[in-house]
């Protein structure tokens, strides 16, 4: 019997084609989950009328949006096309093909006399729910798009058919283009076929329209799913995608799909997104991550840098601009959601005024500009988060061009302008070409009438300090922080998370140890306050400060028991980054001015040993340094280039980390009150 699905898949394929040469080359993915079986992707690619005599499938180096080479999992090193398997080819005739290994990532097969090729391969191992990637279970699963689907050298322009043979009762949910047959989709081209992510199996669903465009929300249940009140969630959704596409009164897409994965994050898509967090699908649980992905479909998706379009898959891309496609969106977040309703006043000042503390707590900030910290990701080479660098000064180029503009512009207005200027990418036709860094600063000006250059030359360029009251004053705030010592807890980790409860890895003689924790304590409350997760924790021991006293509940050997100490000051240890590399760790900058400077340490430097005893990973000497005490020496064994080195570094305490709180001035201005009106509304004076 022949399928309908095989039916619908040969008829839309005609339908696309009708017009064209009837020797037109047709690309043809099918992925199969086969009932039963061993948890595998069966994957294939079918080339009709190939028209080369040898083709080249390849597998992506990278991912947009990730900005780093494809691995397995979020902290794996092992790369993903590595997953792949069992490549064959066969033609028309049913004849095998030879199939040649050319290199990583490349496989090369005899095409010559057929009018078919159709290559195969399955991912094995297509892994467990985590951040955006895929996985397979019994019930459900996800297809990563970049990690599964190899695209054919020199054809990656030529739109695409996908098939989806699954077992009985699996549903598709997916940013794909549907058909009349819902398991069998199309694609423009390449690109867009793997920004599709694609949830199978067992899923809820709910659809809405706005401004007469279909938006699906699709939540994997085939996993463990929290149970939730449906209305609030769709509220919440439906009041995001309002607010963005007012705000840029533009709908590029002609559907979109909310994909609600379990794992962690996010991960933005032309016409979709996927979010993990079925265990915690509440309004206040995820829109924030929401909104985020959601404000991709403009800043990013579309508007992007030149560099990042059409896409070379390669090899890395780096590009100065992610503060942009990443940090904006971040101050967008808070934003869109005040202006929502979603954040109450207090809420969206104290998250932007919580950004500012985290920058200024970090010492790369002087050191690393936004530029910089976006063009380091490619070598994990970022020491402050550009998406963090973004976020803080975007709101402060957003009450510059208030202020400077006498409200009758905003950045929503250079959004708008660089969007449809510059956003070409799936939007336009002709396409228009993406931004280059120096566009921003010339646009503003231009718009708005509002020179931004030495802003940009101190704070975009460089990394000279932020004056933050200068900028907040044009909205009536003001932000007053207060300097305090980082205690050593903050360094703590976190072995898993087991029934709910936080295993501590503690180093014998360490700051933990110290203060009084032993290895394999299980946290259930600290200072009074139940302890839920690692991230929990975290925040905890983070806001204890160097000196205070400190009660902690902690399961130990199976009894209760309570941890009293005082937390010591952190030491400078804690500033370096670390890369694991062949022979030891490398350090990242050695801040300037600092007891690692001087005693030594230079940027780059690998650390074979301390005090004698060599080193493993990075994660290990973390743990080993952030345990030294305050006046102790420690002795470092380095490689540096070809010669080595040995430094002895006393260890001092950290730089002080920030507290503070957006305070309202009282008696504000006309223009300070205009200035937060429409900050909040979105709108202007013009």
């Amino acid at each position: 019997m022949i399928r309908l699905a095989q039916v619908a898949l040969a008829l839309s394929v005609l339908l696309t084609s009708a017009a064209a040469d009837p020797g037109q080359t047709h690309l043809i993915y099918t992925a199969t989950v086969k009932p039963g079986g061993p948890r595998h992707l069966h994957l294939s690619i079918e080339v009709r009328n190939p028209r080369h005599e040898t083709l080249t499938f390849i597998v992506p180096h990278w991912a947009p949006g990730a900005y780093r080479e494809l691995t397995v999992g979020a902290r794996s090193r092992t790369v993903a096309w590595k997953q792949l398997s069992g490549f064959k080819a066969v033609d028309d005739k049913g004849k095998q093909r030879k199939v040649r290994a050319d290199g990583d990532r490349r496989w090369q097969v005899d095409a010559k006399g057929a009018t078919t090729i159709t290559f195969t391969y399955t991912n094995t191992e297509p892994g467990r729910p985590s951040n955006n990637r895929s996985y397979l279970g019994s019930g459900s699963g996800l297809i990563d798009g970049p990690r599964n689907w190899v695209y054919v050298e020199g054809m990656k322009d030529l739109p695409v058919h996908v098939h989806f043979d699954l077992p009985d009762g699996w549903e598709v949910g997916s940013g794909l283009d549907p058909t009349f047959d819902p398991m069998v989709f199309s694609a423009k081209d390449y690109d867009r076929l793997i920004d599709c992510p694609t949830l199978v199996g067992k899923m809820r669903s709910w659809s809405f329209l706005y401004r007469g465009v279909p938006h699906r929300i699709v939540v994997d249940d085939g996993q463990r799913v929290a149970r939730f009140d449906v209305e609030p969630f769709l509220d919440m959704v439906k009041r995001v995608v309002k607010v963005y596409v007012d705000m840029f009164d533009d709908v590029p897409y002609d559907h979109y799909t909310f994909i609600f994965t379990p794992g962690g994050g996010g991960l933005e898509h032309l016409t979709s997104t996927t979010i993990g967090g079925v265990r915690r699908l509440t309004p206040r649980g995820l829109m924030g991550v929401t909104a985020h992905e959601f404000f991709h479909a403009w800043n990013v998706k579309r508007l992007r840098p030149l560099r990042l379009g059409p896409f070379d898959y390669t090899g890395p891309q780096p590009v100065d601009d992610l503060w942009i496609c990443e940090g904006l969106t971040s101050y967008y977040t808070p934003l869109g959601l005040w202006r929502a309703g979603l954040y109450q006043d207090e809420e969206f000042l104290q998250s932007q005024a919580g950004g500012i503390r985290s920058w200024e707590s970090n010492p790369a900030h002087l050191v690393q500009s936004p530029q910089e910290s976006s063009r380091g990701v490619w070598t994990n080479d970022t020491r402050i988060s550009y998406y963090l660098q973004g976020q803080v000064l975007g709101m402060m180029i957003d009450l510059a061009i208030r202020d400077e503009s006498d409200n009758k512009y905003s950045l929503d207005d250079v959004m708008r302008h660089m969007y449809r200027k510059h956003g070409g990418y799936y939007r336009h036709h002709p396409p228009r070409p993406g931004f280059k860094s120096e566009d921003w600063p010339r646009e503003i000006k231009a718009l708005t009438g509002v020179d931004l250059k030495d802003f940009w030359d101190a704070h975009i360029r460089e990394s000279q300090p932020v004056d933050w009251n200068r900028y907040l004053a044009a909205a009536g705030w003001k932000l007053e922080l207060e300097t305090k010592k980082a205690s050593a807890l903050a360094a703590a980790q976190t072995r898993r998370v087991e029934g709910g409860d936080t295993v501590l890895e503690v180093q014998r003689g360490g700051a933990l140890f110290r203060a009084g924790f032993r290895d394999g304590d299980r946290v259930k409350a600290f200072n009074g306050a139940e302890v839920r997760g690692r991230f929990g924790l975290r925040r905890s021991l983070r806001a204890v400060d160097a000196g205070a006293s400190f009660v902690a509940d902690v399961i130990r050997s199976g009894k209760s028991v309570k941890v009293k100490g005082k937390a010591e000051a952190a030491n400078e240890f804690g500033l370096l980054d670390y890369t694991d590399v062949p022979g030891g760790v490398r350090v990242g900058e050695v801040p300037r001015g600092t007891a690692l400077y001087g005693g030594g340490l230079r940027d780059k430097d690998v650390v074979t040993a301390v005090d004698g005893k060599s080193v493993g990973t990075r994660g290990e000497l973390r743990a080993r340094l952030a345990g030294r005490s305050v006046g102790e020496t420690a002795t470092f064994s380095v490689k540096r280039g070809n010669d080595a080195a040995t430094c002895a570094v006393k260890v001092q305490p950290a730089e002080s980390r920030k507290v503070g709180r957006m305070q309202v001035l009282k008696g504000v201005t006309s223009k300070q009150e205009r200035v937060r009106r429409g900050m909040k509304a979105g709108t202007t004076d013009r």
